[in-house]
């Protein structure tokens, strides 16, 4: 069953994992590996995205990120010193800090994008991340095909019977 906030589920893929633990060798990782090609190719598509709204987003969007483990590919928001402002691009705030949060200037323009809380969908516009979520809603057709080709890919390669 898919979670709550997943973005697509593949049916099956359980399955096809166990098979790939059977065999001899590389195979697991070679999966983990699919998924992180998926994750990088969404980030990439999400930095496109946050480059194209300007503002705290278009300055932090090198920290979006591409992952994948054996059982999943994700995007995450990794700023670090380079990028402090990144959770704030992304997820919002909700309240102002530093002296913004002072009397005088709470009731004037927002300081950060508004904080989007934690239930959403994942692929779906709008909601989720700034930027982030757009991109996936708006590329996960051609992101989804890309996996599928990937998947084959592998399972030919895997079991070339």
């Amino acid at each position: 069953m898919p979670s709550v906030n997943s973005g697509a589920y593949v049916a099956g893929l359980k399955e096809f994992r166990s098979e790939l633990r059977r065999l001899e060798g590389e195979w697991p990782r070679a999966l983990g590996k699919v998924h992180k090609q998926i994750g990088e190719s969404g980030a990439t598509r999400a930095r496109a995205y946050a480059a194209g709204m300007g503002g705290v987003q278009a300055r932090a969007a090198s920290a979006i990120k591409g992952r994948g483990t054996a059982t999943q590919a994700r995007i995450a928001v990794s700023g670090g010193r380079s990028v402090p402002m990144a959770n704030v691009a992304f997820w919002g705030a909700k309240k102002h800090t530093g002296w913004y949060n002072r009397a005088r200037y709470v009731d004037g323009v927002p300081q950060h994008p508004k904080w989007i809380g934690n239930s959403w969908d994942a692929a779906t516009n709008p909601g989720g991340p700034y930027a982030i979520n757009a991109a996936l809603a708006a590329y996960l057709p051609e992101l989804l095909d890309e996996y599928e080709e990937a998947i084959q890919d592998l399972a030919r390669r895997a079991f070339p019977s």
